[in-house]
């Protein structure tokens, strides 16, 4: 996971160009929808491979779908809790879901064409994914350990790595799902609760200076 950390500073550095356009311009802006602007960006860069640049296209595809999953009529909350699963089903669209998917099974199948590696969680979910008929090679092992633990443990975490490896492999559905609720549990709640951190900060500034 350590190894998309320089994707999630990018994001930021992003972000917080953004902001300072604000600031020089002393003008009012929306937390929550700024936040939710970064948070996307996050997650399609480490989950999807794919840059947004929400902050400054709204109408792009990817911008479009992903706030269409939360812009839940009323109506339909009230049906999620009176309505039979295989009813939800047939009213539910799903021009949204088959979007992320379709999306996520095309990157797959061009990653597997090119041999290329990423530093990001599709990545990982494929490495899983991998047949142990075509082990990890030595470089693959290197990369999931860190680079100053002592050598008795990394023999050992390697061991028990090739063991849980050898007992479980995703499949190919697995992975996409686990890539959509990947965004679907980063997206709204992480948004909402810097938006909270952010107005608490606001109200008491000198929490700020102790930081």
């Amino acid at each position: 996971m350590k190894k998309m950390y320089p994707r999630i500073r990018e994001c930021l550095t992003d972000f917080m160009n953004h902001l300072e356009s604000f600031a020089i311009n002393e003008k009012e802006m929306n937390a929550k929808d700024m936040y939710g602007n970064y948070t996307m960006d996050v997650i399609a860069t480490c989950a999807f491979a794919t840059k947004t640049g929400a902050h400054n296209t709204l109408d792009s595809p990817f911008v479009v779908m992903a706030r269409s999953v939360f812009n839940v009529h009323p109506l339909r909350q009230i049906l999620n809790f009176i309505c039979p699963i295989f009813l939800l089903k047939l009213i539910t669209p799903t021009n949204t879901r088959n979007f992320f998917i379709d999306n996520t099974r095309e990157i797959i199948q061009e990653r597997r064409k090119s041999n290329k590696k990423y530093n990001d969680f599709l990545q990982l979910l494929m490495d899983v994914e991998r047949d142990r008929d075509n082990s990890r090679d030595e470089n693959d092992i290197n990369e999931s350990h860190h680079v100053n633990e002592g050598e008795e443990e990394l023999v050992a975490e390697r061991k028990a790595l090739n063991i849980s490896l050898d007992n479980k492999r995703l499949t190919e559905d697995e992975i996409l799902a686990q890539a959509f609720v990947f965004f679907l549990a980063g997206f709204e709640t992480t948004a909402t609760t810097l938006t909270f951190c952010t107005y608490e900060l606001a109200l008491n500034p000198h929490i700020q200076r102790h930081s």
